[in-house]
């Protein structure tokens, strides 16, 4: 939950922009104008104008006009809360497990008859699957696969950013200042090889440089030794997607030796070795 924002005029500044946010998305679902909302709130248009370029903050019951006709909680536009449902069960579990309303939508469709048309392949789940994504979650591997993939797509955002930037160095290739950061980038990462090969030949170097293929300057700049002719990122985030899969395996396989449990027991129960007379 949003820390409470004292005075008047910072909460014009957050109302003024969560409601311009929500105007412009109305805008471009319903293809209506500010006038056209306006004239369905019963306000006038220099008003709601107003009000969404900070001018003027709107009274409580002009907030509650807003709250209603926007489908959106009043606390969402005075900034006092990041959920936008006016449903106070739905924010209730928002703010107290962080998902957000269309992640407690879809929990709640798959474990309840409620099936939206729109939603065809969105089936109802049986009771052991609710079962099992409840322990799932309560077991902690939820969580794990989940902070595992945060951390494939950090690694692939860093990796591509890097990319862009090396792309960027790679077309200023043959210029004075792509030897120069050349240079550097050997000192930096080759342990004394420019010293000891090029030191005091300038030239020898400018040749060697040239001599270079994309991919064999791109492995340079990543800081790798080998020369692969290519580079793909999920390559270097398997580390982190095996984790994963070892988790989610881990998991399968308690599950597994559950199931045979289960199975022996109930094996047990049909042949009386589980009754207390035999025992």
């Amino acid at each position: 939950m949003m820390e409470k924002i004292q005075g008047d005029n910072s909460k014009a500044t957050v109302l003024s922009t969560r409601l311009r946010g929500i105007i412009n998305e109305q805008k471009a679902k319903t293809g209506k104008s500010l006038r056209d909302f306006a004239a369905e709130m019963k306000v006038s248009f220099t008003v709601l104008s107003d009000w969404q370029c900070g001018n003027k903050t709107p009274r409580a019951d002009s907030l509650a006009i807003l709250s209603n006709y926007f489908g959106v909680s009043a606390d969402y536009l005075l900034g006092l809360s990041n959920v936008r449902s006016v449903d106070a069960d739905k924010r209730t579990i928002s703010e107290y497990t962080g998902l957000s309303e269309g992640a407690i939508d879809v929990l709640h469709m798959m474990i309840s008859a409620d099936v939206p048309e729109f939603m065809p392949e969105q089936k109802k789940l049986n009771d052991d699957t609710v079962k099992m994504m409840d322990s799932i979650i309560d077991a902690g591997y939820l969580g794990i696969v989940a902070q595992t993939l945060v951390f494939v797509r950090t690694f692939a955002e860093q990796e591509e950013t890097k990319n862009i930037e090396i792309e960027a160095w790679i077309k200023k290739r043959y210029t004075p200042e792509f030897y120069e950061r050349y240079q550097k980038l050997l000192e930096e990462n080759t342990s004394g090889f420019y010293n000891l090969v090029f030191d005091g030949h300038p030239k020898r170097f400018k040749a060697w440089v040239d001599g270079r293929t994309e991919s064999q300057i791109q492995n340079d700049f990543h800081g790798r030794k080998s020369d692969m002719p290519s580079y793909d990122v999920m390559e270097n985030s398997e580390s982190y997607t095996y984790k994963a899969q070892r988790f989610v395996l881990q998991y399968a396989k308690r599950l597994i030796e559950e199931g045979k449990a289960a199975a022996h027991k109930k094996a047990g129960e049909i042949d009386g070795t589980d009754n207390e007379e035999n025992k």
